[in-house]
């Protein structure tokens, strides 16, 4: 079963991925695997990851596609965790959804206080501003895919974990 996790940055993803890997599971940020790049629509090349606050009006994120499917082969249950301009066109790749909901009060706190991202992303002024205004329709938007399955992200993480893993079941 192959699980894609997802929601707003802040919202849990790369927590989650660190304790299904502490629990034995075969989890996988794309953003810390380095599977992520910038693709610059202007140009159509691939381009160093832009200093915030980034137009993504301009640059999408990418997955290294070819890296990902093959990730993907590893095990019978392997979770991907990632928010991504392209994701609608990977969804194809995943038997389920699991999208990470959160408030806009704990997702501004936890953008702001985070330190596991490896970019800070989020805590630019402009990045948070766009981040907290959006936040509403995206999760909407990924909480009404068909395969997708809504874990509130403020409770304990076990608890979150504890959910995803049901999903698997």
């Amino acid at each position: 079963m192959k699980i894609f996790i997802t929601g707003l940055p802040g919202s849990g993803k790369t927590t989650v991925v660190k304790e299904l890997v502490k629990r034995g599971y075969n989890a996988i940020s794309t953003e810390d695997a380095g599977l992520n790049q910038h693709l610059d629509t202007l140009t159509n090349q691939i381009v160093k990851r832009p200093d915030s606050p980034i137009d993504y009006n301009r640059y999408k994120n990418i997955w290294k596609l070819p890296e990902v499917e093959r990730l993907l082969l590893e095990g019978d249950l392997v979770f991907i965790a990632d928010l991504n301009s392209m994701q609608n066109d990977y969804y194809k790749l995943f038997d389920k959804i699991i999208v990470l909901t959160i408030d806009k009060k704990t997702l501004e706190k936890r953008l702001l206080n985070r330190d596991n991202h490896p970019h800070d992303y989020g805590k630019h002024p402009d990045d948070l501003k766009r981040i907290l205004n959006m936040s509403a329709a995206m999760q909407k938007e990924l909480t009404s895919l068909p395969s997708s399955t809504a874990i509130g992200a403020t409770q304990p993480l076990s608890m979150v974990v504890d959910q995803i893993l049901e999903q698997t079941q």
